[in-house]
């Protein structure tokens, strides 16, 4: 989302930015960022300052849409819900938030490991959101979240989430991409199962979904003003026609090791 289509609340996306994002060179700011993201005591003492700060000046509806904004957990949410980017975060939070059908504190969009560690830690159920390496990436590096997050960057990073929560993989409900966009539910009901909680699932019908995306962009335009296809988190056709040359740059030899080694994380936590 650039200066000129942020609508009628441009400070709302100004905000997010972080300044060492943009007094710092974009390689050191991202290296700084995996690293903390790895921890709970580097991360979340100022992620929660930041965001509860944020979503208090920007009227973020806890009941109803709201934007894809972080909510790092406190020992009060009932539940988290976290992943790399583009895992389908929204969708998770929204849809559950949805079917629940009262205010409940989620944690959410952090992207970093150190949320689902402090959860954890926390006795606070976790679902940790997972999607083929490939998909992921490309899916990222076409919005425009982080302009020049590169390819390298962006397969370190997905590696680094996913092998800081690969320890913790017994205490979670591993949730892939395909299962959440289509039978949320039963994910839903896995975490009652193995927390004994009562979370009403998400009825996965198309009257839902479509609910479920009207909740997003409404989330979005209150927030953001106009929204970007390249960023807006659901579906989008416009964002389809620009994969085909990130894959092309993703399959490129020098690329191989950090491949390999996103594909054998996402196997081990699948796959177990």
């Amino acid at each position: 989302m650039t200066e000129a289509n942020q609508g009628n609340q441009p400070s709302a996306y100004t905000d997010t930015q972080y300044l060492l994002r943009r007094t710092i060179p974009p390689s050191l700011y991202y290296q700084l960022r995996n690293f903390s993201r790895q921890y709970p005591v580097l991360f979340l003492p100022f992620a929660r300052w930041r965001w509860s700060r944020w979503r208090r000046k920007h009227n973020i509806n806890e009941i109803g849409p709201e934007p894809a904004a972080p909510n790092p957990v406190t020992r009060s949410a009932e539940i988290v819900i976290e992943g790399f980017p583009r895992m389908g975060n929204t969708f998770a939070h929204i849809a559950f938030k949805m079917a629940q059908n009262r205010a409940i504190e989620i944690g959410h969009h952090t992207h970093a490991a150190a949320q689902v560690v402090a959860a954890v830690r926390m006795n606070i159920p976790t679902i940790v959101l997972i999607r083929q390496p490939e998909s992921a990436i490309t899916s990222y590096l076409i919005g425009d979240f982080d302009p020049s997050l590169s390819i390298e960057q962006s397969l370190s990073e997905y590696i680094s989430f996913y092998k800081t929560v690969s320890p913790y993989r017994d205490q979670c409900v591993i949730a892939e991409f395909d299962e959440v966009t289509n039978h949320y539910d039963r994910i839903i009901e896995k975490v009652n199962q193995k927390y004994g909680t009562s979370f009403i699932p998400f009825e996965h019908t198309n009257e839902n979904v479509q609910e479920c995306f009207r909740w997003i962009e409404e989330g979005f335009q209150n927030t953001f003003g106009q929204l970007s296809e390249k960023v807006v988190c659901r579906p989008s056709e416009s964002r389809e026609s620009l994969k085909q040359d990130i894959k092309e740059q993703f399959y490129q030899p020098k690329y191989e090791r950090l491949r390999s080694k996103a594909n054998r994380l996402y196997e081990q936590l699948t796959h177990p």
